[in-house]
């Protein structure tokens, strides 16, 4: 079997092969050496520049283009030193909230005040001295067991408190500085400075007496706290 001969055979193997680019790669050079010891015949000339142009190809999609599909396939590029996304979700949830307007502050408020099954006024701070008021807007006197709060991050920060009873039409207000643990909330996400605009999702488990039968609720509308961010 000649070269030219040989080195056609290793050029179809690195063409099927090239699924697997580093494997057909390895083919491509096989099959160029033959080509090269037999340049002289015109098949020989012929397949040594399709094995050049197909190879590099092969070397090419090796080098840059198969690591840029895997890294799109695993969602991003992972952060250098890190252990996540390259994502500055901080920064991300402030060119989110720089969007929210006086209009938005003020359909948010009117929402808590008057239309969720149980209202919410809330005053975050750049300082941790966050501030919550709970008002019962149902027609029962209803029990406030757990609250969680989604940040714009997508965390969540659970509140930590006792639970307590409101009436009908009754508030309540719990903060950081009294018996509330608002640790978990992240004032470099919610309000990393004063004057800045927050978006806090909010979600409460409550109780509330039903014909004589203690009824559980979650309460988890879709419309977020939405405000400026006190001193």
């Amino acid at each position: 079997m000649n070269k030219q001969t040989l080195g056609w055979i290793f050029f179809i193997v690195a063409f099927i092969t090239s699924i697997i680019p580093p494997i057909g790669f390895i083919f491509y050079i096989v099959a160029l050496i033959f080509f090269v010891k037999s340049r002289k015949e015109t098949g020989g000339l012929v397949g040594m520049i399709l094995t050049i142009i197909f190879g590099t190809l092969t070397l090419l999609f090796s080098l840059i283009f198969l690591p840029l599909i895997i890294v799109g396939v695993l969602g991003g590029i992972p952060s250098v030193g890190g252990s996540g996304y390259a994502v500055d979700y901080a920064e991300e949830a402030v060119r989110t909230t720089t969007d929210i307007s006086s209009q938005d502050i003020l359909a948010s408020e009117s929402y808590w005040l008057t239309s969720a099954d149980i209202g919410v006024s809330p005053v975050f701070s750049s300082n941790d001295n966050h501030v919550l008021t709970f008002r019962n807007n149902q027609p029962n006197t209803v029990e406030i067991n757990n609250i969680r709060l989604y940040l714009e991050d997508g965390s969540t920060a659970p509140i930590m408190f006792e639970p307590f009873t409101l009436g009908i039409g009754q508030e309540k207000t719990i903060s950081a500085s009294g018996s509330a643990d608002m640790s978990f909330i992240d004032s470099s996400l919610v309000c990393p400075n004063a004057g800045d605009k927050y978006s806090v999702g909010v979600e409460i488990d409550y109780t509330q007496n039903l014909g004589g039968v203690e009824t559980s609720f979650t309460f988890d509308p879709t419309q977020k706290l939405l405000g400026t961010c006190a001193n």
